[in-house]
């Protein structure tokens, strides 16, 4: 019994225990392409700080290119970030919109959340992509993405039939976007579903 412990146990802790601190502090893990909790927080701080300095100075236009690059990471909390980061930039995210709006099509779905959600945050910002977020909240009717995208069409105030139509469905497909698609749709009417 001892053996086993000796020989087997004692080593798959370590290994274990090694692989956590690998895992929490970056090393290896980061050349191997593994997302690790500092690379995060580094994302998250460049991130964070490129955002600040953007809208300080809008005319720097290099600093937006960065966040639009951080979309493309191949770190997927990067680029959830950096998609959330275009998001606060409200008016100046204009030209940032295809990026959005591409991402808002992926087959990810917290990809897809976080563009609904960037969308969201820009307010009226956000309408010229109103007619893709009428097709993500029919597409993602039975999901958060649906939810993000709903209430992102009641801060546009469009209330053209397309954007109109896509609300009604979500409402009438008894979905969990049903109550933000009725406050959105009265919001841009002033009428109750």
């Amino acid at each position: 019994m001892l053996a086993l412990v000796k020989y087997l146990l004692v080593p798959l802790i370590v290994s274990i225990v090694a692989l956590f601190l690998i895992a929490w502090f970056g090393g290896p893990m980061d050349i191997l392409g593994i997302d690790t909790v500092a690379r995060r927080k580094q994302a998250s701080s460049r991130l964070k700080a490129l955002k600040d300095e953007f809208l300080a100075n809008p005319n720097k236009v290099s600093l937006r290119t960065e966040i639009e690059e951080s979309t493309r990471s191949r770190y997927r909390f990067e680029r959830l970030q950096a998609l959330s980061t275009l998001g606060l930039l409200g008016e100046h995210a204009s030209p940032s919109i295809p990026i959005l709006v591409e991402a808002l099509k992926s087959r990810d779905s917290f990809v897809t959340d976080a563009a609904a959600r960037a969308f969201l945050d820009l307010g009226p910002n956000a309408a010229p992509a109103k007619l893709e977020l009428a097709t993500a909240l029919r597409v993602n009717v039975r999901n958060s993405t649906g939810l993000w995208a709903a209430e992102a069409l009641g801060n546009i105030g469009d209330s053209s039939p397309e954007i109109l139509d896509a609300l009604k469905y979500a409402v009438d497909a008894d979905s969990m976007t049903k109550d933000k698609a009725r406050k959105a749709y009265r919001r841009i009417t002033g009428e109750s579903l």
